[in-house]
């Protein structure tokens, strides 16, 4: 009788050096971004990964991609809960990536420069999430709908601290990592809070 060998696929990644994301380039959301502290803080990388992704592999999929000696390497080079209205949002809501992006730009960096009006931010966040989700349209209903999948992530030493992406914990420091299936992509977006604004 034939043993059945279930065999984990070695995710391989490459950087994609010189991919500027539209809205670090875009000048009024740069604009907006240097405001509110947040530009300088602020990194993007793109990377591609050779094998098949399903969600279900999320964890040796991300293992390997902090393993990968190529992530390693740029990744070095590279790099408000109290509020009366929270609960406003459910937990569900506040989960969801659009919603995320809103706080993180609204509570800004350590010198923001807060807006009077709401409409920069959503403005801001909306680009920001077009920029790093992929979308395609129902061939039947013809509605959009996201085919990326949107991970927040955080590496640990063997001790359990955490040292990604880094040993502070704050609201404004985060990395989430955007997986394309289809085009073999992943967007990192990640900011740390706390280095200079300038």
């Amino acid at each position: 009788m034939a043993e059945s060998i279930n065999v984990k696929p070695k995710f391989t990644f490459r950087y994609l050096e010189g991919h500027e994301f539209n809205f670090l380039t875009n000048r009024n959301i740069k604009e907006l971004l240097q405001k509110w502290s947040m530009y300088k803080q602020m990194k993007t990388a793109l990377f591609n990964f050779d094998q098949q992704f399903q969600q279900y592999q999320k964890q040796d999929f991300f293992t390997a991609f902090f393993q990968s000696p190529e992530i390693i390497t740029n990744l070095k080079m590279l790099l408000m809960e109290d509020s009366d209205h929270y609960t406003l949002y459910s937990k569900e809501e506040r989960s969801e990536f659009l919603f995320r992006i809103v706080q993180h730009l609204s509570i800004g960096g350590p010198i923001c420069q807060f807006e009077d009006d709401v409409q920069p931010y959503i403005d801001t966040a909306r680009t920001i999430y077009k920029d790093l989700l992929t979308v395609q349209r129902d061939k039947l209903t013809k509605k959009p709908f996201v085919t990326s999948f949107v991970y927040s992530l955080t590496a640990s030493d063997d001790n359990g601290n955490t040292i990604f992406p880094s040993k502070e914990n704050n609201h404004q420091t985060f990395c989430y990592a955007i997986v394309d299936p289809a085009k073999r992509y992943v967007k990192l977006w990640y900011c740390v809070s706390g280095g200079s604004p300038f």
